[in-house]
């Protein structure tokens, strides 16, 4: 009873702290956001979108798509009181990503004038210096799974608003102030991730140190990779490839200046899909919990219909907003205001989804969570160009909506279907008795601390 308790208390700590960090991010970025727009056109903000997604692309080299397995294991071993395991965990994923991301880096150094060239446009000065974002991410990685998997929801917080704030100077001095354009919004995104990580590597390599003297970790690295860690970068590689694939194919099929509208409906997305952290605080402690099912089970039900009912109540909020501010401020990206409106279908889906990915990562089920996300997801880029010449921006939405159903679907049948760890949930959209009771004790919870 004393741990559930804790455990109780542990989620809402890092829910509150994660939570208030993220309504100060999402502030930041909003005032980022708008001076973008108030700076750019459509067409510099698509060439804004094309450069991330060639970035994208290129930096799977840096095989980031193990983040969220490793940071399970270390959680695991932490549970089972294994502090030494876990330290080695993180040391040998720190030199892993410090090799990869300087290998994906270069890597986006030799691509960039082919990009460039395969493109006809000029694109390779601005991939030459965010070149060196990727290379940041080697340390970015790391400190994150740290920070998860430690429970240090403040110092996550800290990291993420220093780098928000620096980006937030940078487009004042250099896009606003300066007028650099394009350049300037470079300049600014580069700054903004160096800078903090480097500020942080001191403390960071002392954590690494070892505690005990002559402790031999049990911990198989190789096998946990080249295991589970294929399924979990064939996932990534497939998530990074399509965010990497739909500016270029809709750039191709409508026009760049409509790229920066969507990629402006996505970016306010994913804002309010930040401000509900279920999905951070569940990956620090459904681990702990793998062996009791019910008590598995009923976690991410409740965190389901939270985060449901979170991310639509975020959601209307936000496009009440974007209506208000978006003619005042840039009124040539108006046609984002209806755009957001009809992605705001895939809310709850995607509400849904989040929380559902974190059973596949507790469960060690990389190659289920795979079969159940990837593939609807390759399936469905094939049906983007038709969609698009059909039904041009609406066509867009069509894409995204059914390829969140679809993801969620699949994961949900593999879920409860699993021969070991079988997920047992009711979907009921109704609150009970028990989330009143649990929102009281978490109000008492809160204010105790």
């Amino acid at each position: 009873m004393v741990e559930k308790t804790n455990m109780f208390g542990q989620a809402v700590r890092g829910i509150s702290i994660t939570a208030f960090g993220n309504i100060l991010l999402n502030a930041l970025s909003v005032l980022s956001t708008l001076l973008i727009l108030h700076n750019l056109v459509p067409y510099d903000y698509g060439l804004w979108r094309l450069l991330l997604s060639a970035m994208t692309a290129v930096g799977l080299l840096g095989l980031t798509g193990v983040t969220g397995m490793f940071t399970a294991d270390i959680v695991r071993e932490l549970g089972e009181e294994r502090p030494e395991n876990a330290r080695f965990l993180l040391s040998r994923v720190t030199r892993f990503f410090l090799f990869t991301c300087l290998i994906a880096a270069l890597a986006l150094c030799i691509a960039a004038p082919i990009i460039s060239r395969l493109s006809g446009i000029a694109l390779t000065l601005y991939l030459y210096v965010l070149s060196l974002t990727v290379l940041a991410t080697g340390l970015r990685q790391p400190y994150q799974i740290y920070f998860q998997a430690y429970l240090h929801p403040f110092a996550a917080q800290l990291l993420k608003n220093a780098t928000t704030i620096l980006y937030l100077l940078g487009i004042g001095l250099f896009v606003a102030f300066l007028n650099w354009g394009l350049w300037g919004l470079v300049a600014a995104y580069t700054l903004s991730q160096l800078i903090p990580v480097v500020m942080y590597a001191p403390s960071f390599f002392h954590v690494l140190k070892p505690r005990t003297m002559g402790a031999r970790p049990t911990y198989n690295f190789s096998r946990a990779f080249f295991g589970r860690g294929k399924w979990a970068l064939a996932e990534d590689y497939v998530a990074a490839l399509t965010n990497a694939l739909w500016p270029w194919i809709t750039g191709y099929f409508l026009s760049i200046s409509e790229v920066g509208i969507i990629s402006l409906a996505l970016l306010l997305m994913s804002q309010v899909s930040a401000l509900v952290p279920f999905q951070y605080v569940y990956r620090s402690l459904l681990p702990r919990m793998t062996q009791e099912r019910e008590r598995v089970g009923e976690w991410l039900m409740r965190g389901m219909r939270y985060s449901v009912f979170a991310q639509v109540a975020i959601g209307a909020c936000a496009w009440f907003a974007i209506a208000l501010l978006i003619p005042w401020i840039a009124a040539k990206y108006s046609p984002v205001i209806p755009l957001f409106g009809f992605l705001f279908i895939a809310l709850p889906v995607n509400g849904i989804g989040i929380m559902l990915t974190e059973w596949f990562y507790a469960h060690k089920r990389q190659r289920e969570f795979f079969i159940a996300s990837a593939l609807p997801s390759i399936g469905l880029m094939i049906l983007l160009p038709f969609l698009l010449l059909s039904f041009g921006l609406a066509g867009f939405v069509l894409w995204y909506i059914l390829n969140s159903a679809a993801t969620d679907a699949f994961s949900l049948w593999y879920a409860r279907r699993d021969p070991v760890f079988p997920l047992k949930i009711s979907l009921r959209i109704l609150p009970d008795r028990k989330d009143f009771a649990l929102i009281r004790e978490a109000v008492s919870t809160f204010r105790a601390r």
